[in-house]
């Protein structure tokens, strides 16, 4: 039988070589690492801007106290625990204490409507430096009075405060040093303004002028 001369056909198997495999291997897995440094990124990312919103209303709350209580200064002196009397607002570059008016009582406590304030920065174990608002349920304390301690906002860096006097100066400590009748009356008399100045890590530098009803005209 005669052999025949037409030509084979030989059929090429479908799929991938071994080398296109270590390739799309290859591929995937730089997407694979990509992908999870973007999603690595994008989670931290998150985690910053949610502490930065947290920080940030913190930030916005312990200025809304301030803002309320120096809106409500008055000019009443008060005795300390010794007996000593003490100006109406009394501070100086890193701490002020002062009487406010205006003073709601909910809770019907056996006090009246003035309270004593005390604001400045104390160390805190868990937290660091935080800035500190103090206030006592008696206006003039007696050895046993009990006060409470408010923190209201951590990551301070520094605290400063400014007195503005009549002829709008700005002095570091009030009352302003005097002596005789003088340094008695100035403990009635209340500043025309009060400049805080908070350094925060995480904000910088926040200023912010609060103008007393009742300062020094």
């Amino acid at each position: 039988m005669a052999a025949s001369l037409a030509p084979r056909v030989i059929k090429k198997q479908a799929g991938f070589t071994l080398l296109e495999l270590i390739v799309v291997v290859m591929i995937v897995a730089v997407i694979g690492i990509y992908a999870s440094q973007f999603l690595d990124r994008f989670a931290t990312a998150n985690t910053v801007l949610e502490e930065r919103a947290d920080e940030s209303r913190r930030l916005s709350l312990a200025f809304y106290r301030m803002t309320d209580d120096f809106s409500q200064v008055s000019a009443r002196a008060i005795r300390d625990e010794y007996g000593f009397e003490l100006p109406a607002l009394q501070g100086d570059s890193d701490r002020v204490s002062f009487t406010r008016l205006g003073y709601s009582n909910f809770q019907g406590e056996p006090r009246g409507v003035l309270q004593r304030l005390d604001y400045g920065v104390d160390y805190d174990q868990e937290i660091g430096a935080v800035l500190k608002r103090v206030r006592w349920q008696s206006l003039d304390r007696g050895p046993d009075s009990a006060f409470q301690n408010e923190n209201l906002l951590g990551g301070v860096d520094a605290l400063r405060f400014r007195y503005m006097n009549a002829n709008d100066v700005w002095l570091s400590q009030w009352p302003p040093l005097a002596t005789g009748e003088e340094a008695k009356a100035g403990r009635y008399k209340l500043p025309k303004a009060v400049e805080v100045s908070l350094r925060l890590a995480s904000f910088g530098e926040v200023v912010r002028v609060y103008h007393l009803a009742g300062g020094e005209q």
